[in-house]
């Protein structure tokens, strides 16, 4: 299941060419729904674009019959059930609910103010959305500020009190970028003048917590700004229904477990065969596959047996209301509170590992923080899209996954187009001679306390490389012996 939306700052629908841009945009990008905004059409005519859209097309718009309609939404109502929830003069905001799938999502198209005293009331209005949303939540369009201080080129510096009350909102609703590629700078004044020429970041699309989990694989791909001077936006997503292999990840709690230790010392004293880079990773690889059962056994479903495990200390703890002189139910209430405790310890080392954050700085837990940072570094390692030789720009997984073949295929699988023939000593370098006993201990083998004062010095959260295992793992090995 695959869909695909936009959104576009037209400057005025009665313009030459910008109906047709619409059109021809919807077509190219094969949209189910697009968002206009600053259409500058009184009453909000839609037959601009129906006309030139199959009758199958419903629309919906912010224009009170008395003003010019600044935002018009059109969808195809074959593919996508909308029901317009809430209008007003700087959004609307719907739900959408795609057909075959019967997923569900709100979607906010915004077309915000050009006066900041007027921005606060979208800033308010996406406040008052937020604490009654549940679901998955995108919001875009032309937020009309930019949101950090590096998001504008040109004219008039930025201040930081024009971003504040964005910055504000943004922060205080929890919600954030979407993953994105194309054009960074959304606005151009088209200046010609180098004093005057001004490029910013204003459009966007953000999204919430509930996006990213249902739409794991969104993306928006910003487009050149074409007959406007506005970036239009295509968004693509699709639902996280395949399952894919997650690799090996070792992590650093498993070390405080009291069966650990006997667990790897008995699978490093195992004897393999082969010299000792051989031997090293026949025993990792031997390590991994023992801790993969052992991991399952103690530290699977975390979230659910931490939920479970206080649901049942505070069963406990009402039953003590009841009888409160009961000496049971207090051992039990004892048991009930270490149970719990470790899991949830558990679980937030384990997060904190995730989003690559040092416990040491950090005090109380605070899970929605950590998910935020796991969901934005995942987002950034993320490849959306590549160039191949011809220039066509690839977005589908498996179109990346073939050309990423291709080209490492190409550039580590085949011979020099040249090669130096000449000998080393025809060629005219001047070298700086060291003395020969720096030479000889430049050739010294590093002995093991060299090699340990080395691995202690990297920090544990550090990856050695993608066997999955960080460097705590090497800290607690026995390094007398290989």
């Amino acid at each position: 299941m695959s869909c695909q939306i936009g959104v576009w700052n037209i400057r005025g629908m009665n313009a030459v060419g910008k109906v047709e841009g619409i059109v021809e945009l919807v077509h190219r990008k094969n949209l189910s729904l697009i968002a206009a905004v600053e259409t500058k059409v009184w009453g909000g005519n839609p037959n601009l674009i129906l006309n030139r859209l199959c009758n199958h097309w419903s629309f919906c718009h912010n224009s009170n019959g008395q003003n010019k309609a600044r935002i018009m939404v059109f969808w195809d109502s074959t593919a996508l059930d909308v029901q317009i929830l809430n209008i007003q003069k700087q959004a609307i905001h719907l739900d959408v609910t795609m057909f075959g799938s019967n997923t569900k999502f709100y979607l906010t198209c915004i077309y915000a103010s050009n006066a900041r005293t007027e921005r606060k009331y979208l800033w308010l209005f996406i406040r008052s959305l937020s604490t009654s949303i549940k679901a998955p939540w995108a919001l875009l369009g032309d937020f009309n500020t930019c949101k950090e201080m590096g998001e504008k080129v040109g004219g008039t510096l930025l201040q930081a009190n024009e971003i504040r009350d964005f910055r504000e909102c943004v922060n205080e609703t929890n919600l954030y970028d979407i993953s994105s590629t194309g054009c960074f700078y959304t606005w151009s004044n088209r200046s010609s003048d180098g004093r005057r020429r001004t490029l910013t970041r204003i459009y966007r699309v953000l999204i919430n917590d509930e996006w990213a989990q249902v739409f794991e694989h969104t993306f928006a791909n910003f487009l050149p700004q074409g007959i406007s001077d506005h970036s239009a936006i295509v968004i693509k997503w699709k639902s996280s229904t395949h399952s894919t292999v997650t690799p090996f990840k070792f992590f650093n709690h498993w070390t405080s477990h009291p069966e650990f230790q006997a667990i790897v010392e008995k699978s490093w004293r195992q004897n393999e065969t082969g010299n000792p880079m051989m031997r090293l990773t026949a025993k990792l690889k031997r390590l991994k596959e023992e801790l993969k059962i052992w991991s399952k056994i103690h530290f699977s479903k975390l979230g659910t047996r931490t939920a479970a495990a206080k649901a049942s200390l505070e069963r406990i703890q009402l039953e003590i209301q009841a009888r409160p002189t009961d000496l049971l139910l207090a051992v039990m209430e004892k048991a009930a509170m270490k149970n719990y405790s470790e899991l949830a310890q558990v679980k937030e080392a384990s997060i904190r590992q995730k989003a690559k954050e040092d416990m040491s700085q950090f005090g109380d837990q605070n899970t929605a923080y950590y998910h935020r940072k796991i969901k934005s570094r995942r987002a950034k390692n993320r490849i959306l899209s590549l160039i191949d030789d011809n220039d066509n720009k690839l977005i589908e997984d498996h179109e990346i996954k073939v050309e990423a073949v291709n080209y490492f295929g190409k550039l580590m699988g085949t011979e020099p187009e040249t090669a130096y023939e000449n000998r080393l000593e025809d060629f005219n370098f001047e070298f700086q001679t060291i003395q020969h006993e720096e030479a000889d201990n430049l050739e010294l083998l590093p002995t093991h306390e060299e090699i340990k004062m080395a691995i202690f010095d990297i920090e544990d959260c550090k990856s050695l490389g993608p066997d999955g295992f960080t460097s705590l793992l090497q800290k607690v090995l026995d390094f007398g012996g290989e």
